[in-house]
């Protein structure tokens, strides 16, 4: 056994082979990290390679700040801004063939191989019809073929490979390598550039992730850094973004886990077409403003197409792409199943809040569409209800409290009215008796029942009131009329012969 392993060495050296032994995923992730730690890199002990499928794992606990892992700026491979997954493919594929300064090839030899891989790229034809469904079979094909005019664009320019033959399948293994592996990342100018970045890319996505990659160091190294305490054993994942679960399979050859796998899938947005280019590596829906009622039957529409949709048996053999696209289809229609019962569910409540307050709750500009306009900005419906919510919630909060406080005050009081109705009303002590009396068998009762009871007697009380106020003023008024008659006649009385009488009389 020893004489065989020293022969073996002696074999790769007299023939300058670079002879890296398969130690399995651990040990070739070990090997990864000590060759950037001779680079100027690091990772905290304690994290290591593993997992299904194979990703970061913390063997103790980090904290909130914590760098886990430091990358050179100049050890990772910069794809550019590169628009086309063409030529990031280039890039890639220049730095494996390198001839000479072959500074990356301890990272190139941990990637996966194109066996490992599981993105529509590498799916045979048989495969994509396990898609089941048209939108998404039209989507794989889109892509597939932009894979292969691509590679027959880069083929003819053996000169970049150092005059190395390229094949197809080398080829669909790096554009699927920076699918599923590149990050981006904004540079200090503000352009988005993509990466290939050592260890990092081993990070699994999870889009409630708060761990996160940055450039620091004077845009000198990555950090990815610990944003929520980690527990020993649990993988460490970032977000690569808002994904859809089709995006994740076609694109990323993975299935999303919950929550996330109940968002609607891109080619089920409303608006998305297959005509739509996709941006960098990824297709994206266009978002469109649309009324409730019709997206309700859209997704039922969609719903109910994808529930008869069967593979062709004849033409889908069976392969681990076929049980990733069953999964996916079963992910599809549950995804359509929640999205329903939101909508169902916004439907309601639009429904009861309308007879409330006259808000759009969903597709606020469908009155404007319906007449030829054009809504310039879509309305977030989300944002939209809440804020009709929390009108509607704080106007019967507001009656709530107020008929509290009045349920209180007439509580507290002997007169069973409630609050100042009786001052309003402006009654006299007489009237108020009245109504006391009325109200007064009800009085061991709550003051809302004694109120009910009195009620259908103040009309009556009041009149009464009334009729006194009346034949006061009037007696009043007669009063001021005699007063003033008896006024006259003594005005009357007063004259000069009047006076000298009084005055022989002695009378003042």
């Amino acid at each position: 056994m020893i004489s065989r392993s020293i022969k073996t060495i002696l074999f790769c050296t007299i023939f300058g082979c670079c002879c890296i032994p398969c130690k399995g995923e651990i040990d070739s992730g070990k090997s990864l990290f000590e060759w950037l730690e001779e680079e100027g890199g690091s990772v905290l002990d304690g994290v290591s390679v593993g997992g299904t499928p194979r990703g970061l794992i913390a063997e103790k606990e980090f904290s909130p700040g914590d760098i886990i892992v430091t990358v050179p700026l100049k050890h990772a491979i910069n794809l550019g801004t590169a628009s086309s997954s063409t030529e990031s493919a280039a890039i890639l594929l220049r730095e494996r063939y390198r001839k000479s300064r072959r500074r990356f090839d301890p990272y190139l030899q941990s990637l996966p191989k194109i066996e490992e891989l599981m993105t529509v790229d590498l799916a045979d034809e048989d495969d994509i019809w396990w898609l089941q469904s048209p939108d998404l079979i039209e989507a794989a094909w889109r892509w597939r073929n932009a894979t292969l005019a691509g590679y027959r664009s880069i083929g003819s320019k053996s000169f970049m490979l150092g005059g190395r033959h390229l094949t197809l399948n080398e080829y669909r293994w790096a554009v699927s390598i920076i699918s599923s592996r590149s990050l981006a990342i904004v540079a200090p100018n503000g352009d988005m550039l993509k990466y290939l970045i050592p260890v990092m890319d081993l990070a699994n996505h999870q889009e409630e992730s708060k761990h996160h990659v940055r450039l620091a160091d004077g845009a000198r190294a990555f950090h990815l850094v610990c944003g929520q305490p980690i527990k020993p054993k649990e993988e460490i994942r970032i977000s690569y973004g808002p994904l859809r679960g089709d995006e994740t399979v076609l694109f990323y050859g993975f299935l999303l886990e919950p929550p996330s796998s109940l968002q609607p899938f891109a080619v089920d947005m409303p608006g998305w077409t297959p005509d739509a280019p996709p941006p960098l590596l990824r297709y994206q829906p266009v978002s469109v403003v649309t009324s409730l009622e019709s997206e309700i039957q859209r997704v039922q529409s969609k719903l109910s197409m994808l529930n008869t949709s069967v593979a062709s048996q004849s033409r889908a053999p069976f392969s681990k792409f076929a049980q990733m696209y069953q999964d996916m289809h079963a992910m599809r229609i549950e995804s359509l199943r929640h999205e329903l019962q939101q909508l169902q569910r916004r439907g309601a409540e639009k429904n009861i809040l309308s007879s409330v307050l006259f808000v759009y709750v969903y597709g606020a500009c469908e009155e404007g569409a319906g007449a030829g306009k054009v809504c310039k900005e879509p309305i977030d419906a989300n944002r939209a209800f809440a804020r009709s919510f929390a009108i509607v919630f704080a106007v019967a909060l507001g009656c709530i409290a107020l008929a509290v406080l009045l349920i209180q005050a007439g509580a507290a009081k002997s007169v069973s009215l409630y609050g100042g109705f009786t001052s309003n009303l402006d009654l006299d002590k007489g009237t108020l008796s009245a109504l006391e009396a009325v109200a007064g068998p009800a009085s061991g009762r709550r003051g809302g029942i004694a109120f009910s009871d009195a009620a259908p007697r103040v009309p009556r009380i009041l009149a009464a009131q009334m009729q006194r106020r009346s034949a006061s003023q009037q007696m009043l008024a007669s009063m001021n009329s005699k007063r003033s008659e008896a006024d006259k006649v003594a005005d009357g009385m007063r004259t000069q012969d009047y006076m000298d009488l009084t005055d022989a009389a002695g009378m003042e």
